[in-house]
C-alpha cells in the first residue's frame, strides 16, 4: 500500500490526553491518536471547534506531519518532545513545552516547516538542568508575523543543530534565559521581534540577521558572534545589550532608557547612527574597534569606557557624554582616522598604584579630531606623593582639530612626543596647566582659539604657529621658545600673558593687552615686527635681568621697565613704534649708583602715539639712580606724536645721535640731553622745560639764530647760546619760565627778529620785553593776562600775524600793519595802530573785541568781521578813529540767522574824539549763506559809533532745529517734548515749525525728518516757493557790493520766521 494522509481533529472535549485513541477522529476512520507511522502521516487539529475552548495535555512524544492549534485551544508538553516532519505549526492557540527537571523538552522540526497563526509557544522550565528546545533536524524554519515565542525558565532554539531560522513573529525572553544558537553555516534572521522583557536573550554560533526589532525592554541580549543588522537593536528600559564579535550595522543600535555593552566587538556601521538616548549608557570594555557611523549620547546618556580597554575608531563620530578613565595603569585608548565627536568625552586620570599614572587618548597616524563636542582633561584627586596626567596624544602624522570642537581642562597635548596638531577649533585651559608641547620636528598650528580662563595654558617645544587667536582670559598663557604669530594674541579679562625666552615672530600681527591684564616678560625674548597693545589699565611688565630685542615691532600702552639690584639694559633693534606709557624706572637697591636703560642699537625710530618716561623710584639714603634712553652708534629718530618725559638722562655722551621729532618734556626733574663728542642732538619737534631742561649741544642753533622745532618753557630750558634771531617756536609760559645760556643768563635778551618761519608766544602771565626794537615776519601771539613791550619800534612785516589777547606796548608810535599782515584777538594794543592798504584787522579769534589806542584806517585797509549766534565782532576806540578814502568789509557767519534790520557797531570811539569821515566801502561775502546785498554802513555820530545793518542770509534754519545751531539733534528733540501742545506765544523757538500757532505732530513729523543733518550753505537755487518755503529769508545773494555810507535810515524790517538775532552793543 502507498503512504496515507491522515487528517486528525481532536473529539475528546474541553480536555484530555493526547494519547488517548477516543480523542480524536481520523479520516480514515482508524482510532488512533496522532502519530506517525512508515506508513501514515498525520496532520493534527485542535479542536475545530469556535464554540468550545480545549486543552489536550501532551502526554507522548508523537511524530506528525502537522499541527493545527485553533483560538482558544491549548496544547501542553511536560516533559516530552514533539517532532513535526511536515510543513507546517499553524498554531493560533497555545502551545506549551514543559520541564521540571534535568533534561529536555522539545519541539523539533524535521524539515524545512512554517510556525504560524496567532498564538503562542511557550517555553516553560524549573529545576536545574532542564531545558526547553526548538529545533530543526534539517531544513530551515519559518516563524510568520502574528504568532509568539515566549521562553519562562531556560530554553533554546536551533541548539546548534539543523538548518535555520527565520523570525517574523515574536520571540521573547520572559524569565530565564534564552538562547538563539545556529550551527556554523547556518543563520538566524529575525525579521519581527526578538526581546527580553525580564529574562535574558542570547544570540550566539552561526550568522545572526537582524531586519526588523532586537531589543532588551527590561532584560538583557546578547550577541556574541557575527551579527548582520539592517533593522532595530534597541535597550529599553532597565535592559542591557550586549555586543561582541563581528557586527555589521545597517540599521539602527539605540539605548533608551537601558544599556549598551561593546565588549571586545568589531563594529562596522558605516552611514548609520547609534543613539544612548538621556538616562543611558554605552559601556566599553576589551578591544573595540568602530569603523565609520555615529555614536550619539543624547542628554544625560553617556558613553563609558573602562580601564584597561582599547579602542580603534576608523572615521566614526562620537556625540555625547564619554567619560574614560584608568586608574591602575598607564593606559591609552586608540583612535584611528576621524573622530568626530559632539559631546564631553572626559580623559580621567588619577594615581591608583601608581606615582605617575597617565590616561591617555592617542590618536594614530593622520587623525581628525571634530563635532561640536569637548574632550575634557582631567585628574582625579591623588593620594599624597602620587601624580597623575590626562594627555591627548598623536603617535604619527597629523592631527586637525576642526572648527566647533573643544579641548579643555589639564594635562598634556603632544606631550613632547609623536606628531603634529592643528587646532581649528577650541582648547581651553580651565582647570590648571595644560602644556601644548609638540617634538623636535613636530609642530602646533593653532586656526581656531586657544585660551586660558582659569588655568594656565604653556605653549613650549617643536614648532609653534598661530594663525587664529590665542586669549588669557582670568588664565595665564604662556609662550617660550619659538613661536610665529600670524593671528591673534590677547589678555582679557585679569588674564596674564608670559613671555618666557621666547623668539616670536610677529609680523603685522597685534598682540593686545586688555584693560586689567598684563604681560610680562622673563628671560631672553626677542620680538620681530607686529605691535603689542596695552589697553586701558593693561600693563608690559619687564622684571630685572630681562633682555628684550624689538625688531620692528610697535607697543602701545602702559610699559613697566624696573631693574633695581643691578645696573640693567633693555635693547631695541630696529623700530619701537609705542602708543601708551613706557615707564624706565630706576632704583637704588644694593648699589650706590645705579640706572636702568632702554638702549636703541644702530639707526633706529622711536615712535608712535605714547610716551617713555624716565623715573626715579625713592632712594635710600646716600643711593643714588638713573633712568637712561642710550643711543649705542648710529641715529635714533624720535618720531612725531611720541612724547620722552620725566628725568634722567638721554644720550649720556656715550653713543650714537639723535634728531627729535616728537616731544622731549622735563617734568619731574632734571632732564639732560648730552650728546658725545662727534654724535648731535637736532630738535624738529617740541622740547618743554617744565622743571629743567638742559641741552647740551644743539644743531638748531646756528650762530646766534635758532632754526626749526618748538621751544616751550615752563620752567627753566637750557641751551647752549644766545637766540637773536628766531626761525623756530618758542613759547614762554608762566612767570618762571626762562630760557638761559649755560652761564645761566637770559638767551632772549637780545632777541631781535621773528623771521616768516618764526613764532613767538606769551602765554600764563608771562611779560617780556625787548632790549630794543622787535622785527615780526612771522606769528606773534599774546596770551590773556601777559603783555609784550617793544622798546623800540615793532615792525609787521607782510604776512605777518600778531595775535593780541593780552597788551601789546611798543615804544615807537605808530605800529603800521602793512599789505597782508594781520592783527587779530581780543587783548589791548597800547599804542597808536595804523592799518595800512591791504593790512588787515580781525577782531576775536572768532568774534571777539579788540581794544586800540588811536587808530587809522587807512585808504584800502581790510575790516574781517564776523557774526556768530551770540555776538559780532568789535574794534572799541578808545582814542580817536580816522578813515581813509576806502576801505574793505569782509562778511563771515557762523550759523546765524540775522534780522537784516538790526544795527551792529564795527567800530566804537572815544566821545571826546571828533567824528570820522566816512569811506567808500566795499562789502564782501566769504560765505555763501550771506546775502549783502542791502547791506548800509554808516556813522552813529550820536552814539559815537559805526554801525552795519541790512545783513540776511540765503538759507532757511532746518525744520526741527529750535535752537538754531544748524543741525537738528537730540537737544532741539528734548527742547520740542517740553513745548509740544503749546497754543499761546507759539514760535520758531518753542516748536512751531509750520507756523500754525502750536507745536503740534505735524512740527514732530518735520523734526524727526531732519534728525541728524546738519545745514551745510550751498549757492542758492531759484524755486517758486511753496507754502512751506515762506520761512525762507530774502533770495538774493551779492557776493560783493560797493556802496557808500548814508545817514542812518530808521526803517523797520520783518525779521525770518520771527527770529531775533543778537544785536549790537
Amino acid at each position: 500500500m502507498g503512504a496515507a494522509e491522515v487528517e486528525s481533529t481532536w473529539v475528546g472535549g474541553a480536555s484530555g490526553n493526547w494519547n488517548l485513541a477516543a480523542n480524536w477522529s481520523n479520516s480514515d476512520a482508524s482510532l488512533r491518536f496522532p502519530n506517525n507511522t512508515a506508513s501514515d502521516f498525520f496532520h493534527a487539529r485542535i479542536d475545530d471547534n469556535p464554540a468550545q475552548d480545549t486543552a489536550v495535555t501532551l502526554n507522548a512524544s508523537p511524530t506528525i506531519d502537522t499541527l493545527r492549534v485553533d483560538a482558544g485551544d491549548s496544547v501542553a508538553g511536560n516533559n516530552v518532545t514533539l517532532r513535526i516532519a511536515g510543513s507546517s505549526l499553524l498554531n493560533d492557540g497555545l502551545l506549551t513545552l514543559s520541564r521540571n527537571s534535568s533534561g529536555l523538552a522539545g519541539l523539533t522540526f524535521l524539515g524545512d516547516a512554517d510556525i504560524a497563526g496567532t498564538g503562542q509557544i511557550v517555553f516553560s522550565t524549573t529545576g536545574t538542568g532542564a531545558i526547553a528546545r526548538l529545533t530543526a533536524s534539517a531544513g530551515n524554519l519559518n516563524h510568520a508575523a502574528g504568532h509568539t515565542i515566549n521562553n519562562r525558565g531556560t530554553g533554546q532554539i536551533l541548539a546548534n543543530t539543523g538548518g535555520s531560522f527565520v523570525n517574523d513573529g515574536t520571540i521573547r525572553a520572559e524569565t530565564g534565559t534564552l538562547t538563539i544558537d545556529p550551527a556554523d553555516g547556518q543563520s538566524f534572521t529575525n525579521q519581527g521581534l526578538a526581546e527580553a522583557t525580564g529574562g535574558s536573550l542570547i544570540l550566539t554560533g552561526g550568522t545572526i540577521i537582524n531586519e526588523d526589532t532586537l531589543r532588551a525592554n527590561g532584560g538583557n541580549v546578547a550577541v556574541a558572534g557575527s551579527l548582520t543588522n539592517s533593522g532595530l537593536v534597541q535597550a529599553l528600559g532597565s535592559g542591557a545589550v550586549t555586543l561582541s564579535g563581528n557586527v555589521l550595522n545597517a540599521g539602527m543600535i539605540e539605548a533608551v532608557g537601558g544599556g549598551l555593552v561593546f565588549d571586545d566587538l568589531a563594529l562596522t556601521n558605516t552611514g548609520r547612527t547609534i543613539t544612548i538616548a538621556d538616562g543611558s549608557e554605552l559601556t566599553l570594555s576589551g578591544t573595540n574597534s568602530v569603523v565609520g557611523g555615529a555614536i550619539v549620547a543624547q542628554g544625560t546618556g553617556q558613553v563609558r569606557i573602562r580601564q584597561n580597554t582599547d579602542l580603534t575608531l576608523l572615521d566614526a563620530t562620537i556625540a555625547g557624554t564619554v567619560f574614560q578613565s584608568h586608574l591602575d595603569s598607564p593606559t591609552a585608548t586608540t583612535i584611528h582616522g576621524a573622530l568626530i565627536h559632539d559631546g564631553t568625552w572626559t580623559v580621567s586620570a588619577g594615581s591608583g598604584r601608581y606615582s605617575g599614572n597617565y590616561t591617555a587618548l592617542r590618536f594614530a597616524g593622520d587623525a581628525m579630531l571634530g563635532g561640536a563636542g569637548e574632550i575634557v582633561l582631567a585628574v582625579q584627586p591623588l593620594a599624597v606623593g602620587r601624580s597623575a596626567t590626562a594627555l591627548l596624544l598623536v603617535d604619527s602624522g597629523t592631527l586637525i582639530h576642526p572648527a566647533g570642537h573643544t579641548i579643555r581642562g589639564r594635562g598634556g597635548i603632544l606631550d613632547n612626543a609623536g606628531g603634529s596638531l592643528v587646532n581649528q577649533g577650541t582648547i581651553i585651559a580651565d582647570t590648571g596647566t595644560l602644556t601644548i608641547d609638540p617634538a623636535d620636528g613636530q609642530s602646533f598650528r593653532n586656526q581656531g582659539l586657544a585660551e586660558a580662563t582659569g588655568g594656565s595654558l604653556i605653549f613650549t617645544g617643536g614648532t609653534i604657529v598661530n594663525e587664529g587667536t590665542i586669549r588669557a582670559k582670568l588664565g595665564a598663557v604662556t609662550l617660550s621658545e619659538n613661536f610665529l604669530n600670524a593671528g591673534t594674541i590677547e589678555a582679557v579679562g585679569g588674564g596674564a600673558l608670559a613671555f618666557d625666552d621666547v623668539a616670536l615672530i610677529n609680523t603685522d600681527r597685534t598682540i593686545t593687552i586688555a584693560d586689567g591684564s598684563e604681560l610680562t616678560f622673563s628671560g631672553t625674548n626677542s620680538v620681530a615686527g607686529g605691535a603689542i597693545v596695552a589697553d586701558g589699565t593693561g600693563q608690559l611688565r619687564i622684571p630685572r635681568d630681562t633682555d628684550l630685542t624689538l625688531l620692528d615691532a610697535t607697543i602701545a600702552g602702559a610699559v613697566f621697565q624696573s631693574h633695581l639690584d643691578v645696573p640693567t639694559t633693555t635693547t631695541i633693534h630696529g623700530a619701537l613704534i609705542h602708543d601708551g606709557t613706557w615707564t624706565v624706572s630706576a632704583g637704588s637697591g644694593r648699589y650706590a649708583s645705579n640706572y636702568t636703560a632702554l638702549l636703541f642699537a644702530g639707526d633706529a625710530m622711536l615712535g608712535g602715539a605714547g610716551e617713555t618716561v624716565l623715573a626715579v623710584q625713592p632712594l635710600a639714603a646716600g643711593r643714588t639712580a638713573t633712568a637712561l634712553l642710550l643711543v649705542d652708534s648710529g641715529t635714533l629718530t624720535h618720531a612725531a606724536g611720541h612724547t620722552i618725559r620725566g628725568r634722567g638722562g638721554i644720550l649720556d655722551n656715550a653713543g650714537g645721535s639723535l634728531v627729535n621729532q616728537g616731544t622731549i618734556i622735563s617734568d619731574t626733574g632734571t632732564l639732560t640731553i648730552d650728546p658725545a663728542d662727534g654724535q648731535s642732538f637736532t630738535n624738529q619737534g617740541t622740547l618743554r622745560a617744565v622743571a629743567f631742561l638742559d641741552i647740551g649741544a644743539l644743531t638748531n642753533l646756528v650762530g646766534t639764530e635758532l632754526v626749526g622745532g618748538t621751544y616751550e618753557a615752563v620752567g627753566t630750558l637750557r641751551l647752549p647760546g644766545d637766540v637773536v634771531t628766531n626761525s623756530a617756536q618758542i613759547t614762554l609760559d608762566g612767570g618762571n619760565s626762562n630760557i638761559t645760556t649755560p652761564t645761566s643768563s637770559n638767551a632772549l635778551a637780545n632777541l631781535a627778529t621773528n623771521s616768516a618761519t618764526g613764532r613767538f608766544e606769551l602765554r600764563g602771565g608771562r611779560n617780556f620785553s625787548s632790549v630794543a626794537g622787535l622785527a615780526n615776519g612771522g606769528r606773534v601771539a599774546i596770551a590773556a593776562g601777559s603783555t609784550l613791550t617793544v622798546n623800540g619800534p615793532y615792525a609787521l612785516g607782510p604776512g605777518s600775524t600778531t595775535e593780541v589777547n593780552g597788551s601789546l606796548i611798543a615804544a615807537s608810535s605808530p605800529i603800521v600793519v602793512q599789505n597782508a599782515a594781520v592783527v587779530r584777538g581780543s587783548g589791548q594794543v597800547s599804542t597808536p595802530l595804523a592799518v595800512s592798504d591791504g593790512g588787515i584787522l580781525s577782531p576775536g579769534s572768532s568774534t571777539g573785541t579788540l581794544t586800540t589806542s588811536d587808530l587809522t584806517f587807512g585808504d584800502g585797509a581790510v575790516y574781517e568781521w564776523e557774526l556768530s549766534r551770540t555776538a559780532a565782532d568789535l574794534v572799541d576806540v578808545q582814542g580817536a578813529l580816522s578813515f581813509g578814502a576806502t576801505a574793505t568789509i569782509r562778511l563771515s557767519w557762523a550759523c546765524v540767522f540775522p534780522d537784516p534790520a538790526t544795527p551792529y557797531t564795527l567800530f566804537r570811539y572815544a566821545p571826546t574824539a571828533n567824528d570820522p569821515v566816512n569811506p567808500t566801502w566795499t562789502v564782501e561775502s566769504l560765505s555763501t549763506a550771506l546775502d549783502i546785498s542791502n547791506v548800509t554802513i554808516e556813522v552813529d555820530a550820536a552814539n559815537d559809533r559805526v554801525l552795519l545793518t541790512g545783513v540776511s542770509v540765503t538759507v532757511a534754519p532746518l525744520a526741527g532745529d529750535i535752537n538754531l545751531d544748524c543741525r537738528v539733534d537730540r537737544t532741539d528733540a528734548i527742547r520740542f517734548a517740553e513745548n509740544f501742545g503749546r497754543d499761546a506765544g507759539s514760535s520758531w523757538t518753542t516748536g512751531d515749525f509750520d507756523n500754525d500757532g502750536a507745536a503740534t505732530l505735524a512740527d514732530l513729523a518735520l523734526l524727526q525728518a531732519h534728525l541728524g543733518q546738519t545745514l551745510t550753505p550751498s549757492p542758492p537755487v531759484a524755486a517758486v516757493p511753496e507754502p512751506s518755503t515762506q520761512l525762507m529769508l530774502a533770495c538774493g545773494v551779492g557776493i560783493a557790493a560797493t556802496i557808500t555810507i548814508v545817514k542812518r535810515r530808521r526803517g523797520h524790517r520783518q525779521p525770518c520766521c520771527g527770529l531775533r538775532s543778537p544785536r549790537s552793543s
